[in-house]
């Protein structure tokens, strides 16, 4: 089985377990800021530890969980900081953000490892996924009380 297919997999895995946890929890930026946190450490390692390859795939495989466990937590986030009935449109911006950041993140990244720094390929993805961990969080805590999942606007 190809490397590559394994990483997938268990991202797919990941994403069933997400569901499992975001359906038993309430405290979706908290899931997923230490989802992304503790996959922050593990590419930083990567980016900097001279690793063996076969620890590399592990760790990118667990990384692949990881991500797959965050998505679920993530949707619920977005529907929570959507106003009531524009769910849909705040999946429009979350996809168009996903959309732009695909467009970019190549050509970003192809620019860093044509200069000759592959490593910090990993650095930036740790800069971003920091990033993410601290909008997660800021935004929870943000949420006014009208827009929570299951209440009704007053």
């Amino acid at each position: 089985m190809p490397n590559r297919f394994k990483i997938l997999l268990l991202s797919a895995i990941g994403v069933l377990a997400g569901g499992y946890l975001a359906d038993k929890t309430s405290r979706h930026a908290d899931l997923t800021a230490i989802a992304y946190g503790v996959n922050a450490l593990i590419v930083l390692g990567i980016a900097i530890l001279s690793l063996a390859p076969f620890v590399i795939v592990g760790a990118l495989a667990v990384a692949g969980f990881l991500s797959g466990l965050i998505a679920p937590s993530r949707d619920m986030l977005v529907r929570q900081v959507a106003p009531p009935g524009a769910a849909g449109r705040a999946f429009g911006i979350v996809t168009t953000g996903f959309n732009m950041g695909s467009a970019v993140g190549p050509m970003l990244f192809g620019w860093i490892m044509d200069g000759g720094h592959p490593r910090w390929v990993f650095g930036g993805a740790v800069v971003f996924m920091l990033t993410t961990v601290l909008v997660s969080l800021i935004s929870e805590r943000r949420l006014p009380k009208t827009y929570a999942v299951g209440r009704q606007p007053a």
